[in-house]
């Protein structure tokens, strides 16, 4: 059976036939297409609207509080305002440790915690704290996102 495999043409395409493909490459978020280009909102729990670019959250079933969406949105407002986060270099899933620190840290000190996503410092009560995966899943929605 072998030889008469290796003696007939499979027909796949030389990239599914390598050793690399499948392979999971770890996707580093660079900082360009993170900023919005104007006003940041969420006035439902299915959508954010980033600027000129709408996030579309209906199939994100996790979410089931508005402050959740509002919170999502002004995370990837920070993420546009901090180069820090996303930098060309670190992955998504180091950028989802580092926002799980900042906002998970107990017990809250100055800038740390769920306030500190708010461009004011005033602390702000319409977040609920959203999992890492409802973030994750609007980043990979944002069609301005760019990917090294």
């Amino acid at each position: 059976a072998r030889k008469i495999a290796a003696s007939m043409p499979s027909g796949l395409p030389a990239a599914a036939r390598s050793a690399d493909f499948g392979n999971i490459r770890a996707r580093k978020i660079k900082h360009d297409g993170l900023a919005s280009t104007g006003k940041v909102s969420s006035k439902s729990m299915r959508c954010i609207l980033y600027g000129d670019t709408e996030i579309e959250l209906t199939f994100v079933e996790q979410l089931v509080e508005v402050t959740q969406a509002r919170a999502i949105a002004d995370i990837l407002q920070m993420l546009g305002d901090r180069g820090s986060f996303a930098d060309g270099k670190t992955t998504m899933a180091d950028i989802l440790t580092k926002l799980d620190k900042l906002l998970l840290d107990m017990p809250p000190a100055e800038g740390i915690g769920l306030d500190s996503v708010s461009r004011f410092k005033n602390p702000a009560g319409y977040y609920a704290l959203p999992r890492r995966f409802e973030i994750a899943a609007a980043l990979n929605r944002l069609r301005t996102m760019t990917v090294a």
